[in-house]
């Protein structure tokens, strides 16, 4: 909506820094209270995480180095991330990346990262198998649960032997 567009436009306007560098301070002061967090006790590691990061984010809001769009962003990714777990340094390499990617080129930089990354990740094999398998390479046969699960009854009847998705030497 249009007041919504002159809100975020108002916010940016009494911000020193470019969209880029905010966010990437954004991303920086977030790993530093996430370590932080971490290697306190754990009853009382998440906890100073969590409000370091709301006492931070505040601060830096009301000084005017950041604004509440790009925090709120950042906010979002971050929680984004504690989805997967295990993907967390992946995500800190990567965050920072696409921050930069379109910062250089804008949506078609996304884009271009975000390519980057697909052919990445289709050419990796662990042990020999694709990671990407049964997409690249393509096996239709294999595709039978890859949008939704098909029910374990019929996963548990089928055929299959991880060789089959080798790729041919």
């Amino acid at each position: 909506h249009e007041t919504l567009l002159r809100l975020l436009a108002d916010s940016e306007q009494n911000v020193p820094f470019s969209l880029a560098a905010e966010m990437l301070g954004v991303l920086l002061l977030f790993e530093i209270v996430r370590e932080a967090g971490l290697r306190l006790p754990k009853a009382v590691g998440g906890a100073v995480g969590m409000i370091g990061g709301l006492l931070i984010g505040d601060a830096a809001v009301q000084s005017g180095l950041i604004s509440t769009p790009v925090l709120t962003a950042a906010a979002l990714s971050a929680t984004a991330g504690y989805i997967i777990p295990e993907h967390h340094a992946a995500l800190t390499v990567l965050r920072p990346a696409f921050i930069l990617a379109a910062a250089a080129a804008g949506l078609p930089g996304i884009a271009l990262a975000g390519t980057a990354l697909l052919m990445h990740i289709c050419s990796t094999e662990i042990f020999g198998y694709p990671v990407s398998a049964p997409v690249a390479p393509l096996l239709p046969k294999r595709l039978a649960d890859i949008a939704a699960r098909i029910g374990f009854r019929r996963l548990s009847q089928r055929n299959f032997r991880i060789s089959e998705i080798k790729p041919d030497p």
